[in-house]
């Protein structure tokens, strides 16, 4: 069966991947509310298109996010979303995620814990590049790890400020996951990687590592140390609130990445699909946002764009497609997603990004006027 959707390129990871690994990609915090919370949300927003409007070609080009990206403008509104251990999904890692990015004109923003060295990654990038930071307990790392980013090219520095501590991931705990069991052996997808029997923990690997090892007390102050270490744009990856959103803004950050880390760090936490509109009512129009959590299909970046954001995240569809064909799958989960943002947009006549409004957009926010109807 070829792959027509995102739902189909989930099951063909499901088999491919060793159950425990699945787990680990696929799961969230707690009961997982807020992970079918993120995919709800974006069920209940709906689309009103618009007709006769004599659109014949779109273009989803999104110079928004130039400044970004230096200067060029990005093929797509879509963004290749900060996720750990690509070697877990594919032998090839980040290179085959990066391959196929590239491919499609789509950003990658390339996670502290990535499996493969940043600055192979940027040497081998026909596109820029954007470094997800994760601000550890250790000052001189940081300062480190941000000089590397600035010098290997990257575009943008990504703070992540939504993990003061590791969320209670119930699947990781029951398969007592831990990332350095697979990491040797990643190529072996159907079997075990370890013949020693598990050890019940309440903590795998990456537990371990982000409270051994990050910064739990997370305030606005390092938030000014990391912009005065760099020359890069710094986006701020995990704002939910209006008024943190409002706060940002007095601290001169150059983008908000609104987002509930795909479900993975509160449960019953709020969707940032929702947030979306009160946050681009309280910063205005001139601040860039970037929206992630349950994008599965070009209909969803499509109602995230109406709703104010700049560009869209794409997360485990990037993994799914990476666990059932490397980089080509992950080129083709990219360029899925295009087409159907582009057969959306046309739906809905929208012949370019600059003509996506809340007209198109049938919701319960407040922030939705409704004077054209």
């Amino acid at each position: 069966m070829e792959p027509v959707c995102i739902e189909d390129w989930e099951e063909l990871a499901k088999r491919r991947l060793a159950p425990e690994i699945y787990d680990f990609i696929a799961g969230g915090a707690g009961l997982e509310r807020s992970l079918q919370e993120n995919i709800r949300a974006l069920e209940r927003v709906k689309l009103i298109s618009r007709v006769l409007r004599g659109v014949s070609d779109v273009d989803t080009s999104a110079p928004r996010l130039s400044p970004l990206q230096s200067a060029r403008t990005p093929a797509t509104p879509m963004i290749v979303a900060p996720s750990a251990h690509h070697q877990l999904a594919h032998p090839d890692g980040e290179r085959a995620t990066l391959a196929a990015a590239n491919q499609c004109g789509a950003p990658l923003i390339v996670s502290t814990m990535s499996d493969t060295p940043l600055e192979t990654l940027c040497k081998n990038s026909a596109e820029p590049v954007m470094f997800q930071l994760y601000l550890y307990k250790d000052r001189g790392r940081n300062r480190d790890i941000i000089q590397q980013a600035q010098d290997a090219g990257c575009s943008a520095l990504v703070l992540t400020v939504d993990v003061p501590r590791m969320g209670a991931r119930l699947r990781d705990r029951r398969n007592s996951f831990d990332v350095k069991r697979y990491q040797k052996r990643t190529d072996q997808f159907d079997e075990p990687l370890s013949s020693e029997p598990p050890v019940p923990s309440q903590s795998g690997g990456v537990a371990a590592f982000v409270a051994e090892q990050l910064e739990p007390a997370l305030s606005w102050a390092d938030v000014d140390w990391v912009k005065n270490q760099t020359r890069m744009p710094l986006i701020l990856k995990g704002v939910l609130h209006p008024q943190d959103a409002e706060i940002a803004l007095k601290h001169d950050v150059d983008a908000l990445y609104l987002s509930n880390h795909g479900g993975r760090q509160l449960d019953h936490h709020v969707s940032a699909i929702d947030m979306l509109p009160y946050i681009r009512q309280r910063v205005g129009e001139s601040m860039p946002l970037i929206v992630d959590g349950g994008v599965r299909s070009g209909a969803d970046i499509l109602k995230a764009l109406a709703l104010g954001a700049d560009a869209v995240g794409v997360g485990r569809p990037v993994l799914w497609g990476l666990a059932a064909a490397g980089a080509q799958g992950v080129a083709e989960v990219l360029r899925q997603l295009i087409d159907d943002l582009t057969l959306s947009m046309h739906l809905c006549g929208c012949a370019s990004l600059a003509d996506i409004s809340q007209e198109i957009i049938w919701t319960k926010h407040p922030s939705y006027q409704g004077e054209t109807l």
